[in-house]
Order: C-alpha cells, then sequence, then structure tokens
C-alpha cells in the first residue's frame, strides 16, 4: 500500500509541476501577444506617420515648383547661368 500512496504522491508532485509549468507559459504567452499586440499597434501609427509625411513631402516638391518656368525644346547647355539663358530668350522675344 506504501508503494501505491509514493506513486500516487509522486504523480500529483508531477501534475502539479506540469500545472505550473502550462500556468507560467500561459502567463508569459498572453506578455509575448500584448507585446506583439503593441509593436502592431506602433507599426500601424508609424506607417500612417511616414505616408502622411511623403504626401506634405509631395505637396511641398509641387508648392516649390509652383512658381517655375518650364522652357521646352532648348538644348541643354552645360555651365549656361539660367538668368543668361532667359535674358537671350527675351532679346529673342522681343526682336521677333
Amino acid at each position: 500500500m506504501t508503494e501505491l500512496k509514493n506513486t500516487v504522491e509522486f504523480c500529483s508532485d508531477k501534475f502539479d509541476d506540469l500545472f505550473k509549468s502550462v500556468q507560467m507559459l500561459t502567463e508569459e504567452n498572453a506578455r509575448i501577444n500584448k507585446k506583439c499586440q503593441e509593436l502592431e499597434d506602433k507599426c500601424k501609427k508609424l506607417e500612417k506617420q511616414l505616408n502622411e509625411i511623403e504626401i506634405n513631402q509631395e505637396d511641398d516638391k509641387q508648392y516649390s515648383r509652383n512658381h517655375n518656368l518650364i522652357i521646352e525644346d532648348i538644348p541643354d547647355m552645360k555651365n549656361k547661368i539660367v538668368f543668361k539663358i532667359v535674358l537671350e530668350i527675351s532679346k529673342k522675344v522681343n526682336e521677333m
């Protein structure tokens, strides 16, 4: 009878240990899931901020080009000052 009692106590102790391990793993899993959710939320927030920054950057680029004058069909002249080119064009236009 003592041997049966010892076996039952041994199994009971092992079951208790196993139960505690499962509880600890469940709690750790919950913490990890919570952290994962926090990181996913943070990632979504950062993606939204990045998207807004990209939109603002594009708006800024368009605004900065708002007053630009685009002259087409003029050959590319390296090392020539833009002011001189515009002056030459205005002279040609005035001659017409």
